[in-house]
């Protein structure tokens, strides 16, 4: 086994050095963007090298011309990834779970590893549970992340105001508590349904679906250190939910390199000049 172990381990780091010479990945993203931060993570898990490019999202740079013909969806992460010496051949990736398919499919895992999402191949068991991996990765993307988005929160506060009389002495910090009470509400309210979908299926309580990381826990930690930003009493209200986050962030080693405040452009204090939350 020893000598099984120290080949595996010569041919991915062998793997490793031809990836380098043959890709290169510049990642645009933002600190605290939770989509950023799911690919980032899943970057690390697989060990692949990459550049970070900032794009400041509070100051809008996701709007200028530069960024707009990078990505037309002005939103982050977007992955470019140029091929071995060539550098006019390459492609720029976005939405956060296309990108992390994209390198399920063409990168394999490290020794020891299993897919962030289960193939589904082996059983109807594990076919099962790839269709939990995907739902509960789905209901933090699509059914709560969208919800608490900046421009979302900015809208919701503009339009309350809008619709209050006394909209014309309103400071901007009473606009940020209008912003901030709007995503407690909706972070509370799929809190409370996705701590029921996670209790069947945090089998040993350490991973969002079974035994091992999946893509869920990737997209779950992100949106609990948002809702604790904004103000929601995880550890009080969800107690699986908040079991799952500290043991994630605290032991996956992916996870944590990928935290806002191990990033370059991290910068609070600008953030909250900008946005006032």
């Amino acid at each position: 086994m020893e000598l099984f172990s120290s080949t595996f381990d010569t041919f991915f780091f062998d793997f490793l050095k031809m990836i380098e010479k043959s890709v290169k990945l510049l990642l645009y993203s933002y600190a605290r963007s939770s989509c950023s931060w799911r690919v980032r993570s899943a970057l690390h898990y697989k060990q692949l090298p990459f550049e970070t490019r900032s794009v400041f999202i509070y100051g809008g740079e996701q709007h200028g011309p530069e960024y707009r013909r990078l990505n037309p969806g002005r939103m982050v992460p977007a992955l470019v990834v140029i091929e071995a010496n060539n550098n006019s051949s390459s492609k720029t990736l976005f939405e956060s779970l296309a990108i992390i398919d994209y390198l399920e499919q063409r990168f394999p895992n490290p020794k020891n590893q299993s897919p962030l999402v289960p193939s589904g191949s082996d059983s109807p068991t594990s076919l099962s549970q790839r269709a939990s991996v995907l739902a509960v990765a789905q209901a933090i993307v699509s059914g709560i992340q969208p919800l608490q988005n900046m421009a979302v929160m900015q809208f919701a506060a503009d339009f309350a105001l809008k619709e209050s009389s006394s909209s014309a002495s309103t400071s901007k910090s009473d606009q940020a508590q209008l912003a901030l009470a709007w995503s407690r509400h909706w972070i509370t309210t799929k809190f409370a349904r996705l701590e029921t979908i996670l209790e069947p299926l945090s089998t040993t309580g350490k991973y969002c679906v079974g035994d091992r990381l999946t893509l869920a826990d990737l997209c779950l930690v992100p949106q609990v250190y948002n809702a604790l930003h904004y103000g929601v009493d995880v550890e009080g209200q969800f107690p699986l939910i908040n079991k799952l986050y500290n043991r994630l962030l605290a032991e996956e080693e992916c996870i944590r390199l990928g935290r806002p405040e191990a990033q370059p452009d991290w910068d609070p204090q600008r953030e909250r000049a900008v946005s006032g939350f």
